[in-house]
């Protein structure tokens, strides 16, 4: 591959006439000479212009250099599609599952994605012609059921068969002959394969898996049987087993503990809650551990006779019903009772209980039960030798020597090269590890990577691409390093040391991340801010009391009287002089103790007087005195409040036609008040921003943020942020408490992630919201804990197509399930559910820059107030060309934003810097943009 090229060009500023001046790139020795034979210019600034991945030819017209290959990325999920969470397939090139569900996987491979389905083979394999037509047959079966493009085969190794046949040549070609024809029929149905096994098999596939590249995953151990001891056994690779005996489980029925092993299996059960720290050392003590799996040895029983039950803890003892403490929750029944079979856990408590229970297996026999805890990842010596598997390659091999055979000798000698899949283990947490396979992968020249969890239970889609690296364009060895030249980066790893350096030289207006999600919030910028308050938080529902027909009876009332006139209902005085009336106390609910009055409204007629008073219940217990309510807008606040009226003058009469003829009546009143909900509803502050692969949200509350991390426990308050990711009205969640026309598309509530449902029946129903999980999320509190920022995938949002995406934030509390609803507009009565949050995506729709010229800072002569960047550019299918520029202000410190900019459009303002950059895209690999002719005119 070409190394980069870097060519510094220098741009000569002409002065061409008191309306303006205009750069040109062009032949830099030529404009040099006519710099020099032009008087009074000396004092001028030249600009410079870098190139990244790009080649100029001598007409100056810059194209990319299309030699490159992209790092695909793949996934290994085995379990349902279904199950996984995952809203955009398309994010992967293939995903190899284990699921026979032909509507989920049509689902996956509608988005491009290609499914290739999990086969047992070394485990499995026999030398026969009945072995081989069964396998076939499988293959059919997935072929014309839709179920598979190609087939993932496992344990392509022959110690899978018998390890002493790795040194047997017989036997090795045997198997070599039989996965051939295997792959050979599977590439005659028009489907791949991807081989995971020995590298002697790799070039049969399509694909080779490379297992544990980089580095592999073991775990600590208990081990229950009679011969263990109980001391602490390490073995060389740091492997820790501690022995115990059966006696410390609980047995029921018919199991027996018969010393050596546990029999009677027709009706029993065995039992025990491990506490790792009472028989960990203090050198293996986490205080919460990584429970893996559980593995038991013996004979007569299958998943039929013996079922294996879980449970997860974090204290004493053990109430599985214990909700509210968070005590105790057991784990889904997926664990299979046949011998020798891993169960795995895949969770993290203090405390596990396993129980086994034995229906029918008559003829049990446990002579060992295994469980597993604590995962550990380490490194491979890519430089240590592996013995003699360095030279044989029917043995396993993790080491350099591996790399060389498949990259040098198996791609050289076979028809078609090696798909090398970089297939590493390692905490999700770990992001210089994953940075490390990450880099290795790309720098080696593999296919694809991945980076997971052993039990390859869940899916998520690790970018590492946050500081994309554009075109790889050369490798070469230094020492222990291999540096990799990339498009406006270098990366190094050092594959003894494990660590990955980059160096970027990449434009910050494009990549620079917004924010970190650490729970710091002083990398959010101030217009990053949607929404501030500083007062309490009001219920979005206004309560209402008024004094009616209906609350008259409620109250006390003195010489006055109920009449109805015309299907009018008036209160008038019973005789002449004063009448009164005092209503009941009205307060907040249980789960409330303040509010604030929004209004009050009363009505009266007549020639006689009326007075309306009221007096407020404070915080404290104690009561205002009566003051006079006049009508009109309120704004005091109360635990309760009780009103009292007062009419003067004669008895009230009316004519036939119910006019009233002398006295006072009063009509009615209406009370409109708001419930104050907890500081913990109370959102003060909102803020949105966003890079090339992520959303990112951020909120604030005036108490604790307090929800449950708990899937199966009711948080105290709901957070709900809606989104609009389309601005399509026609389709989405409307909802029954607000009046917006929009449709929300995604909701975040507290932790987890929901989608709309289009199909759902009801648009205004809830039951129309589907899981997508908390694992699409990642998020962090402030150690305030009143503050939390989240990171979400775009494409796990559809993507967010449209440029403006609309928000909008409820809080509510469960327990009473008033709610608020944040509003960029003050909460008033008219306007309170009319508008959303509107965000303008800072990075709509990016694509990754193959390449991109940089201009140096260019000096300009003081007053000009205009920039107008002009280029030619022609592109090819499925290619793009963007420009930015930037500007200075006389004596400013910073420069002002980037700005991308269309040719011949202008950029005003007073300026003595200018910058710009062309950005060359590529989706297509082999073609390219072409950009030619870069003036800039100043004015």
């Amino acid at each position: 591959m070409k190394r980069n090229v870097l060519i510094s060009l220098t741009v000569l500023l002409a002065v061409t006439a008191s309306i303006g001046i205009i750069l040109l790139i062009n032949n830099p020795q030529r404009e040099l000479e006519k710099q020099a034979q032009r008087p009074g210019q000396e004092d001028r600034l030249a600009g410079n212009v870098t190139l990244h991945g790009l080649t100029a030819s001598r007409e100056e017209r810059y194209t990319l250099d299309t030699a490159y290959k992209p790092l695909h990325q793949f996934a290994v999920y085995y379990g349902e599609l279904q199950y996984s969470g995952i809203p955009d397939y398309s994010v992967y090139d293939f995903m190899i599952v284990f699921d026979r569900n032909p509507d989920s996987v049509a689902k996956a491979r509608a988005q491009g994605t290609k499914i290739f389905q999990y086969i047992y083979f070394g485990s499995r394999f026999a030398d026969t012609d009945q072995f081989m037509a069964e396998t076939k047959e499988q293959v059919k079966q997935f072929k014309e059921q839709g179920l598979a493009d190609g087939v993932f085969l496992d344990e392509c190794d022959i110690a899978y068969w018998d390890p002493s046949y790795s040194q047997d040549e017989a036997k090795q070609q045997r198997f070599y002959t039989r996965l051939q024809e295997l792959t050979d029929y599977i590439r005659s149905l028009g489907m791949e394969s991807v081989i995971n096994g020995t590298r002697a098999f790799a070039g049969l596939g399509d694909y080779y898996l490379w297992e544990s590249f980089q580095s592999y995953w073991g775990t600590k151990q208990i081990s229950w049987d009679a011969s263990t001891p109980a001391a602490r056994q390490e073995s060389e690779d740091g492997a820790v087993t501690y022995g115990r005996r059966f006696d410390d489980w609980t047995f029921e029925g018919t199991a027996v503990n018969a010393g050596d092993h546990i029999e009677g299996g027709s009706k029993g059960a065995i039992e025990k809650i491990i506490e790792l720290d009472e028989i960990v050392s203090p050198a293996d003590m986490r205080g919460q551990y990584d429970w893996v799996y559980t593995e038991w040895f013996g004979e007569g029983g299958n998943d039929e006779t013996v079922s294996i039950h879980a449970w997860i803890g974090d204290s004493l003892p053990f109430i599985e019903a214990d909700w509210s403490e968070l005590s105790w929750k057991q784990l889904p029944k997926l664990w299979k009772g046949e011998p020798e079979s891993w169960d795995g856990i895949g969770q993290k408590s203090k405390y596990l209980k396993l129980r086994f229970e034995f229906d029918g297996a008559l003829k049990l026999r446990i002579d060992r039960i295994l469980l597993s805890f604590d995962y550990v990842y380490p490194y491979w010596d890519m430089k240590r030798s592996n013995g003699a598997a360095d030279d044989n390659p029917y043995m396993w091999n993790n080491n350099n020597s591996q790399l060389q055979y498949l990259l040098a000798k198996k791609n050289t000698a076979a028809d078609r090269p090696v798909n090398i899949l970089a297939h590493s283990y390692g905490e999700k947490t770990d992001l210089e590890k994953m940075r490390y396979t990450y880099f290795s992968s790309l720098i080696h020249d593999f296919y694809a990577w991945n980076y997971a969890q052993p039990m390859m239970q869940e899916v998520t889609h690790y970018e590492i691409l946050e500081e994309p690296l554009g075109m790889l364009l050369k490798k070469e060895q230094n020492g222990n390093e291999t540096t990799g030249y990339f498009t406006g980066a270098t990366a190094k790893i050092n594959d003894r040391s494990h660590t990955a350096s980059l160096i970027r030289d990449e434009p910050a207006y494009y990549y620079s991340r917004p924010v970190t999600i650490d729970g710091d919030m002083s990398d959010w910028a101030d217009a990053d801010q949607l929404y501030a308050n500083s007062e309490g938080a009001y219920g979005a529902y206004q309560q209402y009391w008024g004094l009616t027909s209906g609350s008259f009876a409620s109250g006390t009332a003195d010489n006055l009287k109920l009449v109805a006139h015309d299907d009018q209902e008036w209160i008038e005085l019973e005789q002449d002089g004063t009448g009164t009336w005092v209503g009941p106390v009205v307060g907040a609910d249980q789960y409330h103790y303040s509010n604030r009055m929004d209004e009050t409204v009363w009505n009266s007629s007549g020639d006689g007087k009326a007075e309306y008073y009221i007096k407020y219940q404070h915080d404290d217990g104690s009561w205002s005195e009566w003051s006079a309510a006049p009508s009109g807008s309120g704004g005091q606040q109360f635990k309760a409040f009780q009103v009292k009226l007062v009419l003067s003058g004669k008895a009230s009469a009316a004519d036939g036609a119910g006019n009233l003829q002398q006295g006072v009546a009063f009509w009615g009143s209406s009370h409109l008040w708001r419930l104050q909900l907890s500081d913990d509803v109370n959102t003060q502050g909102i803020w949105v921003t966003d890079d090339s692969k992520y959303l990112y949200i951020r909120y604030k509350v005036a108490g604790q943020l307090d929800y449950s991390d708990y899937e199966n426990i009711v948080s105290n308050n709901f957070y709900n942020v809606y989104i609009d990711s389309d601005t399509s009205n026609a389709s989405g969640y409307k909802g029954s408490w607000w009046n917006t026309s929009f449709g929300a598309k995604y909701r975040l509530l507290n932790n987890g992630l929901y989608r709309w449902n289009e199909s759902a029946a009801d648009d205004k129903d809830e039951a129309g919201w589907e899981w997508v999980g908390t694992s699409k999320v990642s998020y962090k509190k402030a150690p305030t804990g009143d503050e939390i920022e989240f990171k979400i995938r775009k494409s796990t949002l559809g993507g967010l197509k449209s440029k403006d995406i609309r928000l909008y934030m409820f809080n509510e509390e469960t327990a009473s399930h008033y709610g608020t609803l944040i509003a960029p507009v003050k909460l008033d009565a008219e306007s309170q559910l009319a508008e959303a949050f509107t965000y303008s995506q800072k990075v709509y729709q990016p694509k990754i820059p193959h390449g991109y010229l940089l201009s140096d800072q260019i000096e300009v002569e003081q007053g000009t107030t205009s920039v107008v960047l002009q280029w030619n550019e022609i592109k090819p299918k499925q290619t793009d060309v963007k420009a930015w520029l930037r500007t200075r202000s006389m004596g400013a410190e910073s420069w002002n934003d980037w700005a991308e900019v269309s040719s011949e459009q202008a950029i005003t303002g007073d300026f003595d810097h200018v910058q710009y950059a062309i950005g060359l895209y590529t989706k297509n690999g082999q073609a390219s943009p072409e950009v030619s002719d870069i003036k800039l005119a100043l004015h």
